[in-house]
């Protein structure tokens, strides 16, 4: 409609409807790899974690996946909610910028006083992604600025570290060392 030319107008609803599709895919793909390592790190139960014998791989992780994602979509295009999918996706863009700024500041640490290259280039990085969270989390077009931005960013660290002291919790009382999920890189 705004270039004023029909079939304009219907490729770019069309390159939209395939980007969405693209990130629902990319999404169920990844979601279902973290359902099912949370399965293998005894965060989900045990069954979660089932591969198929005769596809080899997890359905139950892909089906679960598939579910939440599903409600998600349903949910969040509904014209009520569609700016809350906006700021969620906004406040989740920052909350995964914490995690590169985390293990970036440990290779500074970690880093021999020798290997001025891997320390430059992590704090270049570490530079840059503070700027990035801080864009995330003040410019008003993001919408990730009011306090219900602010509210779902820290509610959703506070529930990630509630399921992860829960697990630990219950692992504990059932004598298994919660802590070894932290020993070896997953091989995904």
């Amino acid at each position: 409609m705004a270039s004023g030319n029909v079939v304009l107008g219907v490729l770019f609803a069309l390159a939209s409807i395939l980007q969405l599709l693209m990130y629902l895919s990319a999404a169920s793909f990844v979601g279902s790899r973290l359902v099912f390592s949370y399965a293998m790190d005894r965060i989900m139960p045990d069954f979660v974690g089932d591969v198929s014998e005769k596809r080899h791989v997890p359905i139950k992780a892909i089906v679960i996946s598939m579910i939440a994602g599903l409600i998600g979509l349903t949910v969040f295009t509904l014209p009520v909610t569609s700016a809350g999918a906006f700021l969620l996706s906004s406040v989740a863009v920052a909350i995964l910028m914490l995690f590169p700024m985390t293990i970036l500041s440990i290779a500074v640490l970690k880093t021999e006083k020798g290997e001025n290259k891997i320390r430059t280039v992590a704090i270049l990085s570490i530079i840059y992604l503070i700027y990035t969270f801080y864009q995330y989390l003040t410019v008003p077009a993001i919408d990730a600025d009011s306090v219900v931005g602010y509210g779902i960013l820290a509610g959703s660290i506070i529930i990630l570290f509630g399921i992860f002291y829960i697990a630990k919790f219950v692992q504990a009382r059932q004598g298994i060392d919660f802590n070894l999920i932290f020993e070896e890189i997953p091989p995904e």
